[in-house]
């Protein structure tokens, strides 16, 4: 499985409530370098996990 599908799996995961807030940090920041190198600026500053609060 390529750096894509790993990606799309894990927002599809995010999507319907399957992954806490700590395991999606820890993700993010082990993928971070290939994350910039795939998405926008703007893509990743709405979608990165420090801009979530996990109070909820």
């Amino acid at each position: 499985m390529g750096f894509q599908d790993e990606m799309k799996h894990m927002f599809l995961r995010i999507a319907v409530g399957d992954v806490e807030p700590e395991e999606w940090e820890k993700w993010w920041n082990s993928n971070r370098i290939k994350l910039e190198e795939t998405l926008t600026r703007g893509d990743r500053g709405r979608i990165m996990p420090a801009l979530w609060s996990a109070n909820y």
